[in-house]
């Protein structure tokens, strides 16, 4: 099967959400199914995005069998209410092209959205 997932967070990230949607991703791809993962650079819990990912610019990687576009995003450096909302905006905005573009090419068979609270 072919899936399509869609999170703010992703591995290499251990805490969180971070770490439910890459267990969850490597588990369905042993068992054979394809994963692309539409996600953002790490940079929780310091709110800064280390080297080598940019906060600027999309990224393909591939984690183990996983193939994983990472979207630009605003990072803030210090988190308000009001910058929290840029930031999950940002990422809603740079993220949603990525998905339309990889629903098409991919054609999933499933798109999962991972949305923390």
């Amino acid at each position: 099967m072919k899936i399509l997932v869609q999170g703010i967070n992703f591995a290499p990230g251990l805490i969180g959400i971070a770490k439910y949607t890459t267990e969850m991703c490597a588990a369905l791809a042993t068992r054979g199914h394809e994963i692309h993962v539409i996600t953002a650079p790490p940079y929780y819990p310091n709110w800064a995005v280390p080297a080598p990912y940019r906060a600027t610019r999309y990224q393909n990687e591939t984690i183990e069998t996983i193939s994983v576009t990472r979207c630009p995003l605003y990072v803030p450096r210090a988190p308000t209410g009001t910058r929290r909302f840029l930031h999950h905006a940002s990422f809603a905005a740079s993220s949603a092209l990525a998905t339309l573009y990889y629903a098409r090419r991919m054609r999933p068979d499933v798109i999962f959205a991972v949305a923390p609270r």
